[in-house]
């Protein structure tokens, strides 16, 4: 019979960095308007058989938290100029799937399915007859209205981001160093992701789609500690702190910003540590995630059909999340790319050579999936 196991869709060892020596920590919690002081930290983001009732994710994602911690405590320790190549690419690998693992990438993964399919269901011949059949009495809302249950959608998020391996790798990285006027938070979504270079476009590419893995632009953010914060970046769009330096001292504003950012990102809980942020504070990164949070309904469109080349007609459906923006710049990062792309409407991946790879790298999951299926049958 399966065990019935508490697992961690936020690591321990990372809020640890926020907790004090009783293994305390601060928890604001959005749902109850309410402010917890001095909550062990221990029994945080964690749900009964999350990730399954047979223990493999658990035991992989544990497999790459023990060498991602040891990391983290160098950096933490000051050893931000011993840090090897290969930890980095860890520690890239460690963000990529924490983004993924959590319970608000589950319920966004959920939202875009479900907008996906009340998408395809527009597209139906048979609901395409009822609609001139009943004329004036259908009512298109219904499409709207419309809600399927998604088993386990927390599986579908980490199925995009092990696809998403390349695009992760392909990102620069920067340590964060707080001056010590403001400390930073951490939250239930603790890596968050955003994209200045698109949310300053005339253009406006928020129609959704600038957070994607590939896109040009995207900046990704994780803190580790009240004074340490990993930001990985798309280092063709951006210049951040000097080339010689794993790091960069941020002030007050863009701390702030990332703390604002970890309020919107969040589920249901920001964390920080006893003597940090104040109350006062806290609820001001509240109130600017409630005047944004509206913003993040799914919407799916329909393209103009096409013709496939034998003799039938299709639609593509595109689904996105339009992106709250902050409407705020960061002083540590400036954007560097001169191309305006004023004719996109949508925002193109980072490279050719970025698509190559995660084509190859998808093309090479498949391969191994099949033959697990074909050992399966055996």
């Amino acid at each position: 019979m399966p065990q019935t196991k508490k697992h961690h869709y936020v690591p321990r060892f990372l809020l640890s960095h926020f907790a004090n020596e009783r293994e305390a920590i601060d928890v604001f919690q959005f749902s109850k308007d309410r402010f917890r002081p001095s909550v062990g930290f221990k029994s945080q983001c964690q749900e009964k058989n999350f990730y399954g009732n047979d223990g493999v994710l658990e035991d992989a994602f544990q497999k790459l938290e023990s060498p991602a911690s040891s990391i983290i405590k160098k950096m933490i320790a000051g050893d931000l100029t011993k840090i090897e190549f290969d930890d980095l690419q860890l520690l890239r690998h460690f963000m990529l799937y924490q983004t993924a693992r959590t319970k608000i990438a589950a319920k966004e993964a959920a939202a875009l399915l479900n907008s996906s399919m009340m998408g395809y269901l527009k597209t139906v011949p048979m609901l395409q007859k009822i609609e001139r059949e009943l004329g004036p009495d259908f009512d298109p809302a219904i499409f709207d209205q419309g809600y399927f249950k998604i088993e386990a959608p927390q599986f579908a998020a980490l199925e995009v981001a092990i696809n998403s391996i390349p695009a992760f790798l392909d990102l620069d990285m920067k340590i964060l160093i707080s001056k010590g006027d403001v400390n930073f938070i951490i939250s239930d979504g603790p890596v968050v992701r955003c994209n200045q270079f698109a949310e300053f476009k005339t253009n406006n590419f928020g129609k959704g789609g600038t957070r994607g893995y590939a896109v040009k632009g995207l900046q990704v953010f994780m803190p580790i500690s009240p004074r340490l914060c990993i930001a990985l970046y798309d280092g063709d769009t951006y210049r951040c702190g000097s080339p010689k330096k794993p790091w960069v001292q941020i002030g007050k504003k863009d701390c702030i910003l990332l703390n604002c950012l970890q309020a919107l990102h969040a589920d249901e809980c920001l964390y920080k540590a006893t003597d940090g942020p104040s109350l006062d504070e806290l609820r001001s990164y509240v109130q600017f995630r409630n005047e944004q949070i509206g913003t993040f309904m799914p919407s799916t469109t329909l393209s103009q059909e096409y013709s496939k080349g034998n003799g039938k007609m299709g639609q593509l459906i595109m689904t996105s999340i339009p992106d709250a923006f902050t409407y705020r710049q960061f002083s540590f990062m400036e954007v560097s790319e001169q191309n305006p792309y004023a004719r996109y409407e949508f925002l193109p991946p980072r490279s050719s050579r970025l698509v190559q790879d995660m084509q190859k790298h998808q093309s090479e999951i498949k391969v191994k999936h099949s033959a697990l299926s074909q050992l399966s049958k055996d």
